[in-house]
């Protein structure tokens, strides 16, 4: 194809609006392919919802993503053997707490087929191209239910009765989900550390009326030939960036067909591991379906991440961090005793709903409405693509995913402009 516009009074060949992994992504790719680029960054920091931290004694935990989903294709395996950070392979084990007691081994099995039965149901459904809601394919009747809730809402964002079937169908995940020692977002800062960022740079106006884009910030206005925009759904459909002209009223159905629903956390550090439970995982089958999936003393460290989904993590959110923690601590007080508090040293929490630059947790299509994650995929016109988690059908809401339609959205960028300008 021909040059898209002209590069006569571009800044850059390519902007790139984010700079979560996608955006690192798209803006690396773009610069291996000759092409000048600049990412604007809402931020005072790289990697969007990837998003590495420390509590007051120093351990490292993860505000957002946290595993190496498909570790046995994600390229970030590769990237960190590359760089020495160090994960975990194999399987954590689980824990169910019963109200008085643990479940026992046969328990937890009969739990597992439970659950893996409800997934196939969905999983046949959606590959049928049966597009309705998750609960659907519960059965009535069973104790378990309540925690298979859960966890559907955990892993899509939404209770079953709000996420679709066939977009859940159309999800490909390997049987390897580890996680990384020092964070995933560490991870990432250190493997985007190169790229061109400007960070407090949100673009709070992207105008695609002349023959070059011009993007307002705060402080001035990039001009550039081309845009990988790689803004969440949930805040595009909120106006950010504002577009000139509109969006399309067909990307605008797509952005409301495939919001964020809700992911949050609560971090619980101990001043010793009161648990014995090792690197693990416990759930109570009591507080089910408004109830944590938590992450027991990760990597030996005497930490609890205490992982919400669904309503139950927009709910938490709006009450507050006080009530996020209380009702954590009073979840694992009723599995370990009232010594929780007692060597408790620091907490915190995540409200991923209320930030403007995010919205939510990860990208989830309504019943009804998977067919509109494609549209995502499409040019909004010559000149500017979406990426992001979002944007990828088989990897929504994973790292990989982000990644990969980074690269996709640099490459088409790069096709549509041709040899690349020598843009000032």
């Amino acid at each position: 194809m021909g040059h898209a516009s002209s590069a006569k009074d571009a800044d850059v060949d390519l902007a790139v609006v984010g700079a979560g992994v996608a955006g690192l992504a798209a803006a690396n790719t773009a610069r291996q392919l000759g092409l000048s680029v600049r990412v604007l960054e809402a931020k005072d920091r790289i990697g969007g919802r990837a998003h590495t931290v420390r509590d007051a004694v120093g351990r490292p935990w993860d505000r957002g993503c946290h595993w190496l989903h498909s570790a046995e294709t994600n390229p970030f395996r590769s990237y960190a053997d590359r760089l020495g950070e160090p994960y975990r392979p194999g399987v954590s084990p689980q824990h169910i707490w019963l109200g008085r007691r643990w479940a026992s081994e046969t328990e937890r099995a009969a739990f597992s087929a439970f659950f893996a039965r409800i997934m196939e149901s969905v999983d046949t459904a959606g590959d049928a191209g049966r597009d309705v809601p998750a609960s659907w394919a519960l059965p009535e009747g069973s104790a378990w239910l309540p925690l298979a809730r859960q966890m559907l809402a955990a892993l899509a964002g939404a209770e079953p009765e709000g996420c679709s079937t066939r977009d859940t169908a159309r999800y490909q995940d390997g049987e390897a989900n580890w996680p990384l020692e020092n964070g995933f977002g560490a991870l990432v800062a250190r493997w985007g550390a190169d790229a061109p960022v400007t960070c407090n740079a949100p673009v709070h106006v992207l105008d695609r009326r002349g023959s070059t884009l011009r993007l307002d910030t705060p402080s001035g206005t990039l001009r550039a030939r081309a845009a990988v925009v790689t803004v969440s759904t949930s805040a595009l459909a909120a106006g950010a960036p504002r577009f000139q002209p509109a969006l399309p009223g067909r990307l605008a159905e797509a952005l409301d067909g495939v919001p964020l629903g809700g992911a949050n956390k609560v971090m619980l550090s101990f001043d010793r591991d009161i648990f014995g439970l090792g690197h693990s995982f416990a759930t109570s089958l009591a507080d089910a379906p408004m109830g944590f999936h938590m992450q027991i003393t990760p990597f030996e460290r005497p930490v609890v991440i205490a992982h919400t989904g669904g309503s139950f993590a927009t709910a938490m959110e709006r009450e507050g961090p006080e009530a996020m923690r209380d009702r954590a601590i009073s979840s694992l007080r009723a599995m370990f005793g009232a010594r929780v508090e007692r060597h408790l040293v620091d907490w915190d929490t995540t409200a991923w709903g209320g930030d403007p630059h995010i919205r939510g947790g990860y990208s989830m299509a309504l019943p009804g409405r998977s067919h509109l994650r494609d549209r995502l995929l499409e040019p909004l016109d010559a000149r500017i693509r979406l990426a992001g988690e979002a944007c990828a059908p088989d990897a929504f809401g994973t790292v990989h995913g982000a990644h990969a339609s980074g690269l996709r959205g640099a490459r088409e960028v790069a096709a549509a402009l041709g040899t690349p300008g020598s843009a000032k």
